[in-house]
């Protein structure tokens, strides 16, 4: 198939971004599968970057103007599918608005990885967006949530969950971890509020008074715009007494983050709005099979299973979060088999089975013509 992905993020070691991450690798493997492949971004962030995928920086912004663009682009190539990733803060207002025209020239996929955010209006032409468009991809529980509360006659659209950013290495190494003194405590992702992360150092220091042989490795750069919260974080740190028990390794290349991971004894994600499968640091955990330790999401899971492959506390909960993490110091059987149960979920968030599944919509969409 030719098929077009419309991404406007693009990546920098500056400005990481989880939604390119994830079209960088499904266009990789719908590529190895032999399927002809081209991704459209914004343009102005770097003309530096390489890649083997067929990448076109398309537009500064996506307003009205883009929006014709595309409408011509589509009709001169005659793409077999068009996938947007959408999240509401990529596109303008008169974008969205007349973004369904596009089904004109070209059946469209909606590939949606959060509808929160924007304002009303944002949320209201959201809905329109997935009301014409030829079909849509949930990538997680809080969008399929909010579709089918708020649009119950929507019931047919796929549910493909997103994969690790971060691949692991391969298995016999993974298993080949080296003895340690002390229990390594990790946590890994893009520092700004709303992570946990103050939960984690406070828990630490309540840890500290009770268990000495620990550290904990936090893995991660400063979120555009949050360098002055990454401090205080540190500052933080300082304050509770535990700053010698606390590496900040910054921001690092996925493989040095897999090597990280993969020295991990227990992985802490304490979010403050609960667990999902729409975060890149749980899947990454995941990915590697860390004994993990989240807290609990008003939108439960079908993949998380509490105390079957991973542990829950209540958000923001530093107290019950450092009575987990002495649990399972305590209990290496436990932290064996929260492991093993998290690996067994590997395939299913694997890029080769997600690109594989969106191939199968994109087929049904092709094949109906819609």
């Amino acid at each position: 198939m030719k098929i077009c992905f419309v991404s406007p993020k693009f990546p920098t070691e500056q400005y990481p971004d989880g939604v390119w991450d994830y079209t960088q690798k499904v266009c990789e493997e719908m590529a190895r599968l032999g399927h002809d492949i081209t991704i459209l971004m914004s343009s102005g962030y770097g003309a530096d970057f390489q890649s083997p995928l067929k990448t076109v920086p398309f537009a500064p912004t996506w307003g009205f103007k883009t929006f014709l663009r595309l409408f011509q682009l589509c009709r001169m190539e005659k793409y077999d599918i068009l996938n947007l990733q959408y999240s509401p803060s990529f596109y303008g207002v008169f974008f969205k608005i007349f973004y369904p025209f596009i089904r004109l020239v070209c059946p469209a996929v909606m590939t949606i990885h959060t509808l929160v955010g924007a304002g009303s209006l944002n949320r209201l032409l959201a809905f329109t967006l997935i009301t014409f468009s030829s079909e849509v991809i949930s990538t997680n529980e809080e969008v399929s949530y909010m579709i089918g509360r708020y649009m119950p006659w929507k019931k047919d659209f796929a549910r493909i969950p997103i994969g690790s950013n971060i691949i692991p290495p391969e298995k016999e190494k993974m298993e080949a971890q080296e003895e340690k003194d002390v229990i390594v405590l990790t946590h890994f992702g893009l520092f700004y509020p709303g992570k946990g992360v103050e939960t984690i150092l406070k828990a630490v220091a309540e840890l500290k008074k009770e268990y000495k042989d620990f550290k904990l490795v936090m893995i991660g750069g400063k979120w555009p715009g949050k360098e002055q919260y990454y401090e205080s974080l540190r500052q933080q740190a300082k304050q509770l007494d535990v700053d010698d028990k606390v590496s900040w390794v910054g921001y690092l290349p996925s493989s040095d983050v897999s090597e990280y991971l993969s020295k991990t004894d227990i992985y802490l994600i304490p979010y403050d709005m609960g667990i999902s499968i729409r975060r890149g640091s749980y899947m990454a955990g995941l990915a590697h099979g860390l004994p993990t330790i989240s807290t609990y999401a008003k939108i439960k899971s079908e993949y998380v299973r509490e105390d079957e492959n991973i542990v829950l506390v209540p958000p923001r909960d530093p107290v019950a979060l450092k009575n987990k993490i002495l649990e399972l110091i305590h209990d290496p059987d436990k932290r064996t088999r929260l492991a093993e149960n998290a690996r067994s979920l590997v395939d299913e968030f694997s890029w080769p089975k997600i690109a594989s599944r969106m191939i199968q919509v994109f087929e049904k969409v092709r094949e109906r013509g819609a």
